[in-house]
């Protein structure tokens, strides 16, 4: 894994003035001049590396475009991504595609067309906005830094090699966090300079890949069938002739589970989760008998990292739903970390999400407690349900909500298994903490640590026309993590969604809400713990102060760990 270091991003005070045109007029020159009025596609191989895997990568782009298609094709976590102009479409592992069209994920979409098709060499007609920072310097090395906001775009900054005139790195901001791509080893290819060399990682470091071209070709003309949306997925069937099928879901301590068969062992319980992919705990990798490889670290609620490996399952039934050979993620935990299950029966064994979402119409039915898939292909709603447009930013889909009457987006999230969650930037910017005071203190978690929270009796929470009074809802602020996004507004659990009936259609991009009157509303703890089952009890992982847990006496088996020792309780679960 790449790690940058901090001492990068210092910047020093340049000894010229540094002038946007002058800087990527030199880098124009330097790379190729007139030639570049020759190029329409660049096309590139080579190798990727990520997570302690490798294989091959393929990149085609449209230079005069901006148009492009990447894929990795390393075991377990090959990825393609491509923009055909309009939209970003991602397919992931297991082979599922959807759509990258949240606002800023469009708006960063934007960005990389504008860079692929190199806007910055024709200002006149390619409009951005461009402002020079300070001098940035890496070692001997010292940049020109210029920061690029394309029309309708997301800002990038832009750090040219004052001596080479090449373009070394860029940074773009994301919802939470910086993502910094690094580009080295610049060769002559018909003509024009090309980095054979690049690395991709967030800004602390985590999530790096890189790719070692070992060739490109340079075309006049890309070719539009290298842009076209994936295709769907194929590798799920149903069985016995079924057109759908019905399954029970359990709703322990809110956690929405069901329980399905993996290589025709099982049944075990899995949490579903509308953002999540395919994951298997410590446990059940054991049980399987699978063997698992590669090295990484995956994020979540929390601000901290858990370490994951992977493994690939041959089949996986939910009823009579099958999925076949998908890629799954092995969380570095035990069953009883990921979330507590009644006595006598057995740990959760991991989860599943995209790969069941991205193929089937999933019907939630929290009252009777069924879950309904339905082929995607063949899937037509005929409920009376509240249609809402559903986006992506990354991985889960977000609606339009109101809390307190103030618009924003909001993560439905099957896999929160406690109430609606507010994220900081959300907070802050709406006057949240001037109207509420003295909160009920809790704590909660995901991947990635625990979450410390203020639960707060929330005015009002509208969402698919229907507003919810006094519900409880989380405060969270973090620095990182999935809950410290400057972009969402918060996060929509169990709590809330067991109000409604929803139905899940990721092929049309619409969740229909069925309203269910008279659903009882999980009623809101203060006891101010955190805890995860095991075979003899519990473990109690955090214990707030001041709280009635403390004042009963209840200790933490862990309590100086930096992240707790309970990853699981959603904010105000306990």
């Amino acid at each position: 894994m790449s790690i940058i270091p901090l001492w990068l991003f210092f910047s020093f005070a340049s000894s010229e003035p540094c002038r946007p045109d002058a800087v990527f007029a030199a880098v124009r020159s330097a790379t190729g001049g007139d030639r570049w009025n020759a190029v329409g596609g660049i096309i590139g191989d080579g190798d990727a590396s990520a997570a302690g895997l490798q294989g091959p990568a393929h990149v085609s782009i449209d230079v005069r475009t901006g148009r492009s298609a990447e894929r990795a094709d390393l075991p377990f976590v090959h990825e393609t991504r491509v923009y055909d102009g309009r939209t970003q479409w991602i397919v992931n592992g297991e082979d599922g595609v959807h759509p990258l069209d949240a606002p800023d994920a469009a708006a960063g979409a934007r960005t990389d067309a504008y860079l692929a098709r190199r806007g910055y060499f024709s200002p006149a007609t390619d409009p951005a906005d461009f402002a020079c920072l300070d001098e940035g310097a890496d070692g001997a090395r010292h940049f020109d830094v210029v920061r690029v906001t394309p029309h309708n775009a997301r800002p990038v900054d832009v750090w040219v090699d004052q001596q080479t005139h090449r373009i070394a790195r860029t940074v773009q901001r994301t919802p939470t966090v910086s993502e910094i791509t690094t580009y080295a080893d610049y060769r002559d290819v018909d003509g024009i300079a090309l980095p054979f060399l690049r690395t991709t990682a967030d800004d602390d470091g985590s999530g790096a890949e890189t790719v070692r071209f070992v060739n490109y070709h340079v075309v006049p003309h890309a070719r539009d069938s290298d842009f076209i949306r994936p295709p769907e997925p194929t590798n799920f069937r149903m069985n016995g002739g079924a057109t759908s099928t019905t399954v029970p879901i359990s709703l322990d301590n809110g956690i929405l589970s069901v329980l399905a068969t993996v290589d025709g062992k099982g049944p075990f319980p899995f949490i579903l989760d509308t953002g999540g992919h395919a994951i298997l705990t410590l446990d059940t990798l054991a049980t399987l008998g699978l063997s698992a490889v590669g090295k990484s670290e995956s994020g979540g609620g929390g601000e901290g990292k858990t370490a994951v490996q992977f493994a690939q399952s041959r089949s996986i039934r939910i009823g009579d739903a099958e999925l076949l050979g998908i890629p799954m993620t092995v969380l570095g935990i035990h069953g009883d970390e990921l979330g507590p299950h009644p006595a006598g029966a057995p740990p959760l064994a991991g989860i599943l999400g995209l790969e069941v979402f991205e193929r089937f119409a999933v019907r939630v039915d929290y009252i009777r407690k069924t879950l309904t898939l339905t082929p995607l292909r063949t899937f037509r709603y005929h409920g009376s349900g509240v249609p809402l447009r559903l986006v992506f930013q990354q991985d889960a889909p977000l609606v339009d909500a109101q809390a307190d009457g103030y618009d924003g987006l909001f993560m439905i999230d099957t896999g929160n298994s406690g109430t609606t969650i507010l994220i900081g930037h959300f907070l802050e910017q709406h006057g949240f903490f001037d109207r509420y005071h003295d909160g009920i203190a809790s704590t909660g978690g995901g991947t990635g640590g625990v979450v410390h929270a203020s639960t707060q009796a929330l005015d009002r929470l509208t969402i698919a026309g229907q507003t919810l009074h006094n519900f409880p809802a989380s405060f969270v602020v973090q620095q990182r993590g999935s809950f410290s996004s400057l972009t969402e507004a918060g996060n929509i659990g169990t709590a809330v969604l067991s109000q409604f009936t929803p139905t899940f259609d990721y092929r049309d991009e619409t969740i229909y809400f069925e309203r269910e009157n008279g659903a009882p509303i999980a009623p809101q703890s203060r006891a101010g713990f955190s805890y995860s089952q095991t075979a003899d009890g519990m473990t109690i992982g955090t214990v707030l102060p001041q709280s009635a847990a403390a004042v009963a006496g209840l200790t933490a088996l862990c309590p100086s760990a930096p992240q707790g020792c309970s990853p699981w309780v959603e904010p105000g679960a306990r």
